[in-house]
């Protein structure tokens, strides 16, 4: 008895696409083949485009599209993906949430993609793509992001075989493999009726050539005999065997019994992949296993090809990603980091390196330095030239080696300056301690500056103008820049930030803005509009005439959780809004725009009186713009013949009324069987019906049917205005098919259909001919008693009470 126990490549793709069709039922049928050198496409492009598009965004995939996992290989292909050819796509791996690889590459016109296989595009393509080829291992998600905004997604099925047993005086093979939680194993005892959602094969062609086996794969659950057709049998046995749970997990073995030591050795020679796969297609015309993982025994992981990152356990680990450095007296500097994040499967980290770097790029100072248990590191450098100025580098080290460091670019080997900074301006507070607005004008900059303390090396400052607290994203000051330019009353806040990433405590002044004693404006109402991203504030009308005429207002957003203009976090800045000439106008309205939709918000508004402003209103009601008015037909889909079909506006957007019409056929009356016209029931609603027409002969319409949506909104004054979409509703096909097609006495014509309960009939010699027999889907099947009576020309004209199936062709 030998067992198989060194690695070997593996030359074909595996299959289970061989044995006599006509005369088996497979129960967990694929519709891959195997192509030299690529991997094979799993579905046609005929099959795909007669999916519905909206079978995306999901986890597993529901089709048409599909994703592949080869865990061994570290290979994840996607194919079918037609409808998003020629758009980017981005290939992401995750482990328990943390990103183990990622790349991005084109679809092609098939809706094929690659990752980490000739042909396609390496791991750690695309901006932010870590630099290593993952080592996928089960549970391991996959995610497929396309540049449409929609994605798709699997996982790693955990099944896999583990060793293989030969008995060369029984001529028997044994694949012994494990099984983890939440795999759907088939039953031993009753294969038809639980087949599971996995298979183990042996593939090789040659195989088919001139040995008993005559078959290229052969697999488990494979064939299942029919009862009603046995035909010969094959030129191999193969029984299973399962221990444990779906819910638990545990091990199998499926044992193959050949009739020669020859068939034994071409079945040894084969390649053996483990399969699970995580749904099946609901058409069962559509033969895929959804979210597929094909285990390959003995092949290496990697980079798959030349140029490609290497794999986790070579891959270096990068310095820290939060880290930073001051001065600690003269000759000194500390440093201090949090641990570099690992990648999953990378080497751990075992200590840093930590140096001082003189500005001559030659004389340094460093600390080897060990890994400690805390999250947070930190270490002094002494021996310094007091004063100096010096870079830093942190380096992480592994069994992989010293990554790449991250670098503070300057720090002064002396005390440490706190980073801070002073606001200033030319212009002086009047005696109540109000500023006359400070801006930039014929007389000079009367704007606010932001100076960082002397001795602050690189000062970046931060600060903010909205009431909110600055961080280190927020807007920056740099020296030599214009002034702030402050106009009404504002708290000015800031931060400053040195080179050595060392963030000092926040700075803030308030600048009391001299305002107009006169009123302010008061809001009446504010209201989203049709547009996206936008509100209409509506405030009276101040007089532009008199003894205190108004010649325009300033209007400002503000959070929608602010409680009044003194306290609340202004959003962007003030809009100017001139005052209007209609003398007749008693409001003024203004579209304020740039907003997130969804997000709630507040405004005030003030009125400038000569060239001084009032006091802002009070904070108006708070109020969320939306997206724009728009029709939306629903996305394009699929029926069978005879169907009610529910046409869906209801993702349109603040439609006031709906209008649908059928486009295509073009309704041309009267009607022929080349352009139906189809009643369609409740046309001014937002979800109508119609029944999708029969095909009444071979020469029949298309099957392709457009309908518009037309929709009525309305504008804030009464004004309406229209939107159309378009949806087309395709003829999904009827899924007949006849999988024994002998007809005589005693001998049945079995198939299978899609349309549960359809009444068929079978005419001889032509569409109109007379009827020979009937059957009815029953679960899926139907049976035809088979006669001596054969059909004119051996060919059956199929009907269902949808319509015209096909034609059949039979054999005495």
């Amino acid at each position: 008895m030998q067992h198989r126990d060194e690695p070997r490549s593996v030359a074909a793709v595996p299959s289970t696409t061989g044995g006599s069709p006509t005369r088996r039922l497979w129960t967990t049928p694929r519709s891959r083949t195997a192509l030299v050198g690529g991997l094979a496409l799993g579905l046609t492009s005929a099959a795909l485009t007669g999916m519905p598009a909206q079978a995306i965004n999901s986890n597993p995939p529901t089709g048409p599209g599909n994703i592949e996992i080869f865990p061994m290989r570290d290979m994840v292909a996607i194919e079918g993906y037609t409808e998003q050819a020629g758009m980017q796509a981005t290939i992401t791996a995750t482990r328990g949430g943390q990103v183990i690889g990622k790349t991005t590459g084109t679809v092609g016109a098939d809706g094929f993609l690659e990752a980490n296989h000739p042909g396609g595009v390496c791991w750690g393509v695309g901006t932010g793509a870590p630099q290593v080829t993952p080592d996928l291992q089960q549970g391991d998600e996959i995610k497929v992001d396309f540049s449409n905004g929609q994605w798709d997604g699997s996982k790693v099925v955990d099944i896999e075989a583990t060793g293989v047993v030969l008995d060369e005086a029984a001529h028997t093979l044994t694949i012994n493999g494990r099984y983890g939680p939440g795999v759907d194993m088939p039953n031993p005892t009753d294969l038809v009726g639980d087949p599971g959602k996995i298979g183990i094969e042996i593939v090789n062609p040659e195989m088919r050539n001139g040995s008993a086996i005559g078959e290229r794969a052969i697999g488990w659950p494979g064939h299942v005999v029919d009862p009603l057709d046995p035909g010969p049998e094959p030129g191999y046995q193969v029984v299973g065997s399962v221990t444990g749970t779906d819910a638990a997990g545990g091990t199998f073995a499926v044992k193959y019994t050949f009739q020669n030591s020859a068939d034994l050795e071409l079945a040894n020679a084969g390649s053996i992949t483990a399969l699970g796969w995580l749904a099946n297609h609901e058409d069962p015309n559509q033969e895929a296993q959804y979210g597929l993982t094909l285990n390959e025994f003995y092949e290496f992981g990697g980079p798959g090809m030349g140029g490609c990152p290497a794999g986790p356990t070579q891959v270096r680990t990068n310095g820290p990603g939060t880290y930073s450095a001051l001065g600690a007296g003269a000759g000194s500097i500390t440093v201090n980091w949090d641990d570099a994040k690992v990648l999953p499967g990378t080497p751990a980290v075992e200590g840093y390196t930590v140096r001082a770097v003189a500005r001559n790029q030659e004389d340094e100072v460093g600390k080897r330095l060990p890994n400690t248990a805390a999250a947070k590191e930190t270490t002094t450098l002494t021996g310094l030239v007091a004063g100096d100025i010096y870079s830093i580098e942190i380096a992480a080290k592994s069994a992989a080696g010293e990554g790449t460091p991250s670098v503070i670019s300057q720090v002064r080997a002396a005390a440490h300056v706190v980073p801070t900074a002073t606001a200033t301006t030319l212009r002086r507070p009047n005696a109540d301690g109000k500023y006359a607005p400070l801006v930039t004008g014929a007389n000079g900059d009367f704007g606010v500056h932001l100076d960082p303390a002397a001795g602050v090396l690189g000062a970046e400052v931060h600060y903010t103008l909205d009431g909110s607290t600055p961080t280190l994203q927020s807007r920056t000051f740099t020296p030599g820049d214009p002034s702030l330019q402050i106009r009404q009353d504002t708290t000015l806040r800031w931060i400053v930030v040195d080179s050595g990433n060392v963030v000092g405590p926040q700075g803030e002044k308030f600048y009391d803005i001299v305002e107009s004693t006169n009123p302010a404006p008061v809001i009446s109402k504010v209201a989203a509009t049709p547009v996206s991203g936008a509100v209409d504030v509506t405030w009276n009308k101040l007089p532009a005439d008199g003894e205190n005429p108004v010649n325009g207002y300033r209007v400002q957003a503000y959070t929608g959780a602010s409680a009044d203009v003194a306290t609340g976090v202004r959003v962007g800045d003030p809009v100017m809004v001139a005052q209007p000439t209609d003398a007749t106008l008693t409001e003024v309205t203004r579209r304020m725009g740039y907003l997130t939709n969804g997000t709630s918000y507040k405004f005030s508004v003030a009125a400038r009186y000569g060239t001084v402003f009032s006091n802002e209103s009070a904070l108006s009601e708070a109020v969320a713009p939306e997206a724009a008015a728009a029709a939306n037909a629903g996305p394009d889909a699929s029926s069978l013949r005879g169907r009610t079909v529910t046409l869906n506006g209801t993702a349109s957007t603040k439609a006031v009324s709906y209008q649908w019409t059928q486009v295509r056929p073009a309704p041309v009356a009267p009607a022929t069987y080349r352009d139906p016209i189809i009643t369609i029931n409740g046309p001014t609603t937002a979800s109508p019906t119609f029944r999708f027409p029969t095909k009444t002969s071979a020469a029949s319409d298309d099957g392709t049917y457009e309908f518009r949506l037309v929709t009525t909104h309305q504008n804030a004054d009464g004004t309406t205005f229209t939107r159309g979409d378009n949806v087309i509703i395709k003829e999904q096909k009827d899924g007949f098919a006849a999988s024994r097609t002998r007809w005589r006495a005693g001998d049945n014509l079995v198939g299978t259909g899609t349309q549960e309960g359809a009444r068929l009939s079978f005419h001889s010699g032509s569409h109109t001919g007379p009827v020979v027999a009937t059957a009815v889907v029953a679960n899926g099947a139907w049976t035809v008693p088979g006669t001596n009576a054969q059909p004119t020309g051996g060919k059956f004209y199929v009907w269902s009470d949808y319509g015209y199936v096909g034609e059949l062709s039979v054999t005495p």
